[in-house]
């Protein structure tokens, strides 16, 4: 049975528009030589997050018109549980690889991956997650930064070989290092250590081992600190600087007590780290400084370690005497897309180890 009602057209279960005879095997086809198909325009607001849809729903596309989190402007389709860009660069069929953290349930340690350009691409889209900071405070209430995320579009060789460094969040497992790739350590637990950063490095003569050789960098965000009641926040991860870690006082029998969070990571230099100050005799301990790639460590175990990152986020202070117990959030460290093109980031958008891929 076929209806024909002007330019739509209905035979056999399939729906035809500008066309006389469907596809059989289609629900719908359109066919126009002058016109093309306008897919809904709306503004997403992350990978993870439906809105302004209810739900993820397996299936579905639309045209992101915003650049907020981890999405900028481009199509995006549904798998059922976050939104995936459909990034297409020069000379590209769509695919992508990707890297995940690969060392162990620690989140501190892991090693360089590696991915040979294939025969005929020149130009790749690369995407960072840098790993958000320790899985808790000593509280367990989760405030630790969350990592940041880098995206640019890198020229490349056949053959030409890159090197991924992906971050590790870290959790309490007989370690207090930070995570893997630069996080800040905690003298305790890695609860409280600095997220690793995300990477990808060029070739140089130390075959991308040099912190010189990264092209794009997404930074891992700040641990937390804690005091007798509550989890101090770690700073996120850049955004082009990585956010400050939280402040913390107490007051107790007219005395004061200051601890500060350590500075988040720039584009220039590492975040300071954070200070202690009291008018009461107990120990006050400074956090360490952030460096080039490396987030400060917390110098006593109730601050929280400074986020790797291009420049690494600075530890936080810390004042300790059992009674005056209190300390600082770790720095984020800072993102990077000075080696890219066309470069974009978002602070604190990953709460999980690092993550980095290529498409092309």
């Amino acid at each position: 049975m076929t209806l024909n009602s002007g330019n739509v057209v209905f035979t056999a279960g399939a729906m035809g528009l500008g066309t006389s005879s469907p596809n059989p095997d289609a629900e719908l086809e359109v066919a126009s030589s002058t016109q093309g198909l306008l897919i809904p325009r709306l503004a997403l607001n992350a990978t993870t997050s439906p809105t302004p849809l209810g739900a993820h729903v397996a299936g579905m596309m639309v045209f992101n018109t915003a650049t907020a989190g981890d999405v900028t402007p481009g199509f995006y389709v549904d798998n059922g549980s976050q939104w995936l860009a459909l990034t297409a660069a020069a000379g590209s069929a769509g695919n992508s690889v990707t890297f995940n953290y690969n060392g162990d349930a620690s989140g501190t340690t892991g090693t360089i991956q590696v991915w040979t350009v294939p025969a005929t691409v020149t130009s790749v889209v690369i995407e960072c997650w840098g790993a958000s900071a320790g899985i808790s405070g000593l509280w367990g209430e989760t405030k630790g930064g969350c990592g940041g995320y880098a995206k640019g579009t890198l020229a490349v060789s056949p053959g030409q070989t890159l090197y991924v460094n992906v971050g590790g969040r870290p959790v309490y497992s007989g370690t207090a290092a930070g995570g893997w790739n630069g996080g800040g350590g905690n003298p305790l637990t890695g609860n409280l250590a600095g997220g690793g950063a995300s990477d990808v490095r060029v070739a140089g003569s130390d075959l991308g081992a040099s912190l010189e050789d990264r092209i794009i960098v997404a930074g891992g965000g700040g641990g937390a600190g804690w005091n007798a009641t509550t989890d101090i926040p770690g700073g996120a991860g850049g955004g082009s600087d990585g956010a400050s870690g939280a402040s913390d006082y107490l007051v107790l029998d007219g005395t004061t007590c200051v601890v500060l969070g350590g500075n988040g990571g720039s584009v220039s230099v590492g975040g300071h780290g954070g200070p202690a100050f009291s008018d009461r005799s107990v120990h006050t301990f400074f956090g360490a400084d952030g460096a080039l790639g490396i987030g400060g460590n917390a110098t006593n175990y109730m601050a929280g370690g400074g986020g790797g990152g291009w420049y690494g986020g600075g530890g936080g202070g810390a004042v300790y005497d059992g009674v005056f117990d209190l300390g600082g959030g770790g720095g984020g460290g800072s993102s990077y897309v000075g080696g890219v093109t066309g470069g974009t980031t978002a602070p604190g958008v990953n709460a999980s180890h690092g993550k980095v891929v290529i498409h092309w």
